[in-house]
């Protein structure tokens, strides 16, 4: 039995059970996940502050994406989950929704940051504008899911709650909409008219025909008017131009963070006077705002535009359960300082005047006071502190495979064949998968696939193998159960997925991990030489330097030699 129990105040108010039973139909043993609760003091709404918070420990590899799955399916409110380095938050949102699976409510949903440093001087990309104010415009009206989001960015001063919600507006089929009166509309919340819609916050006019890229959506969508009436709403591919599918309703987002509208200008101007000594109208900023052009890095002025900023804290219900690192408050201190810093190496610019600290961000005791009125959990991962629930995690085991070995995947086989417990072998595509299953075949081996972490749980293999994007590991100690990675065979990488979506056909991670997955004689295809057949490696001398390539035998018994290092 693997439990966790989370406390709020001082009292244990839910559990959750990993158990270890027999299959009624086989005899063999199998994982179900179960959540119940302990007692009935779990309420709608969580208390607005707590005694201390819980501590969580021992969460190797990817344990920490498994508490708070489960944490999810019993937690009546929005979970937080905080890191200090934004990079892992994909990580971690990759983990968690393997493992949450087809339970879509409660996706792990990513609150990017800007991903520009504080007083750049360009402003953030629109599609990350378009995540974020999606995110704040759904969750005042949360009532559970998982936000992942960095931590300084819970340092950062947001728009009001009432600009994000008081400057958006559906569409409906049917409804009577005048043209010119939506283009006003449109241009009123910071929307571009363009000639074609290709990103986030444009839109197009052409005769009965209007385009909107609208933010907080993954594809543009097209109104055919008849009239001044709404025939239809059409999902449109940007590039090609082709419909996809249609809906009877569309809601707009605000194009931006900050309000280009005349009573947004003005108090900007007035704000920007109040806030900086001397003429305005030398400042590039003050007169491009003036005039209605945003210029790269307004951002950082944001908090001119309104009379009152909010942080995400005031976005979130009260009932939202925050999952911190041990150190947090030492990483929201030293966020703080690296925005000092940067604000006294720009602050003597004379001709690009900005806001000191407190002004675009909360300050340690803000933050602090903001945080104690929610429940938290403290996780501290792999050290041995005082806890008060120490998960039944132990740290992956290294699996390397090497690679110039006669027969690479032997010693591999060998371990996995003297396991005893269930192993679930991750891949990131299915190509690799075919590969590793080929590899592991060789050597007497069949992983059986399945396609989700509840299947896995479900079937009673020993061996199984699923495609997923996992980059940590997971091994239990009770019930013994192992999540392999790729990472684990070929050696821990840094991947760079972003939220944007990118192509993968020239992306050499979808296409080959590691040599070991060649084997001699094997088709391969050369992006400029197309098939040929992979014969090893051979050392060549090149300007008298010995360099390793790779083989590849074509039609005709002509050779390519690759260098190892393309």
């Amino acid at each position: 039995m693997f439990g966790i129990d989370i406390y709020l105040q001082t009292h244990t108010i839910l559990r959750l059970d990993l158990t270890l039973s027999l299959d009624h139909k086989t005899n063999a043993p199998a994982l179900y996940l179960s959540t119940h609760k302990m007692t009935s003091n779990l309420s709608p709404k969580l208390p607005l502050s707590a005694d201390k918070p819980v501590l969580w420990g021992s969460l190797f590899g990817a344990g920490l994406a498994l508490a708070v799955t489960e944490a999810s399916q019993a937690h009546t409110g929005p979970i937080v989950v905080a890191l200090s380095n934004p990079r892992q938050l994909q990580i971690l949102a990759n983990e968690i929704n393997f493992f949450l699976g087809d339970k879509t409510a409660h996706l792990a949903q990513l609150f990017p940051d800007w991903e520009t440093l504080a007083y750049d001087l360009f402003s953030p990309h629109q599609e990350i504008t378009s995540a974020r104010l999606s995110m704040l415009a759904a969750m005042p009206k949360m009532q559970r899911g998982i936000i992942l989001t960095a931590t300084e960015t819970l340092l950062h001063r947001l728009p009001p709650l009432d600009y994000v919600l008081g400057h958006s507006f559906d569409l409906k089929t049917g409804e009577q909409v005048d043209i010119l009166q939506l283009r006003e509309r449109l241009t009123h919340v910071g929307y571009h008219a363009v000639n074609q819609v290709l990103t986030p916050g444009e839109y197009a006019v052409r005769g009965g025909i209007v385009d909107i890229f609208a933010m907080g959506t993954k594809q543009p969508f097209r109104l055919d008017m008849f009239g001044d009436e709404i025939e239809s709403i059409r999902y449109f591919d940007p590039q090609t131009q082709l419909s996809t599918e249609t809906t009877s309703e569309i809601s707009l987002l605000p194009a931006r963070e900050i309000p280009f509208t005349e009573a947004g200008i003005e108090i900007f101007r007035n704000a920007f006077r109040a806030e900086f000594e001397g003429d305005p109208s030398k400042q590039l900023v003050y007169e491009e705002t003036s005039k209605g052009n945003p210029t790269p890095g307004i951002e950082y002025y944001l908090p001119l535009f309104y009379e009152q900023t909010a942080t995400l804290f005031d976005y979130l219900p009260e009932n939202s359960l925050f999952v911190l690192e041990s150190d947090h408050q030492n990483n929201a201190q030293n966020i703080v300082a690296q925005i000092k810093d940067r604000y006294a190496n720009r602050r003597h610019d004379i001709n690009r005047k900005i806001l000191a600290p407190d002004r675009l961000y909360i300050d340690q005791t803000e933050y602090s006071a903001a945080l104690n009125t929610h429940a938290q959990v403290i996780h501290f991962g792999q050290t041995n502190k005082n806890v008060d629930w120490r998960a039944n995690f132990e740290a992956p085991s290294d699996y390397s495979i090497d690679v110039k070995a006669p027969l690479p995947y032997q010693a591999f086989a060998e371990r996995l064949r003297n396991k005893t417990h269930p192993i679930l072998i991750a891949v990131e595509t299915s190509g690799r998968k075919e590969a590793l299953s080929g590899a592991l075949i060789e050597h007497e081996l069949l992983p059986d696939p399945v396609a989700s972490w509840a299947e896995f749980t479900r079937a009673n293999n020993k061996l199984s193998i699923v495609v997923a994007p996992l980059d940590r590991g997971l091994r239990l100690s009770t019930p013994a159960l192992e999540i392999i990675t790729e990472g684990q065979l070929y050696g821990e990488k840094v991947f760079q997925r972003r939220q944007r979506k990118r192509s993968t056909a020239q992306d050499p991670e979808a296409i080959i991990r590691s040599l070991a997955e060649l084997q001699v004689d094997a088709p391969v295809v050369h992006i400029d030489h197309g098939v040929g057949r992979y014969q090893g490696l051979q050392v060549l001398n090149v300007d008298g330097y010995d360099e390793e390539f790779l083989t590849i035998d074509y039609q005709d018994g002509d050779k390519l030699y690759v260098p190892i290092q393309s």
